[in-house]
């Protein structure tokens, strides 16, 4: 995933760069041609995934048309989006982190953690725990794109923009959904994650694209 430089959000790239690796080494251990899935549930989880993927993709090319999903950023259209702002903006604007997209990466990455431990120790809730670690890592990496492409104030990007979006709700979706059944037995970090994922949830759908 490229951001373009001139986006506020170009501080936000070295941790949604991680996210991204720890997802794409989690799709090559389960690559058929290396070995066999360490579970058929991985698969199956990891298959969703890139279902939604494609899907949504496809939604929206037909209302895009498909030689925008491929668009890139010339030099010249970086160049142009900083001639207007003076030095002093441009640092304010990149010094700055927006308080929601904070929270939830900060949540995300709590719920990465605890459900990666309960993938290791507790066989029982094996695919829940998988589900979480899986489908949270996405969720900040859909917002940044969120805030990425509305940035850009054209229509493509807004189209683009809802769209991750509404991944981004989805991913939330299966997360939470995995956490309240991690909690279901008592599990009290479980039931916290839940709750305040429930809080950030509300509050990305809230937000007006």
């Amino acid at each position: 995933m490229t951001f373009p430089s001139g986006s506020p959000w170009m501080f936000e790239r070295n941790e949604i760069d991680l996210l991204e690796e720890d997802l794409d080494e989690i799709y090559q251990q389960h690559e058929p041609s290396i070995r066999e899935p360490i579970l058929k549930m991985e698969g199956r989880v990891l298959q969703e995934q890139l279902e939604t993927e494609t899907e949504f993709e496809a939604d929206l090319a037909l209302k895009i048309g498909s030689e925008h999903l491929l668009r890139e950023v010339s030099e010249d259209s970086e160049t142009k989006s900083f001639g207007k702002q003076s030095l002093k903006d441009i640092l304010q604007t990149h010094a700055s982190r927006d308080p929601l997209y904070e929270r939830v990466y900060l949540w995300a990455k709590h719920v990465a953690n605890c459900s990666h431990d309960r993938y290791k120790h507790d066989k029982a809730h094996r695919e829940d725990a998988f589900r979480a670690f899986v489908n949270v890592k996405m969720i900040p990496i859909k917002l940044a794109c969120v805030r990425s492409e509305f940035s850009q104030r054209d229509s493509v990007s807004g189209q683009i923009a809802k769209k991750e979006q509404r991944l981004c709700l989805t991913y939330f979706t299966r997360t939470l959904q995995a956490l309240k059944n991690l909690a279901f037995l008592g599990n009290e970090e479980a039931i916290l994650l839940f709750q305040e994922g429930e809080t950030l949830q509300s509050q990305v759908q809230n937000e007006r694209i």
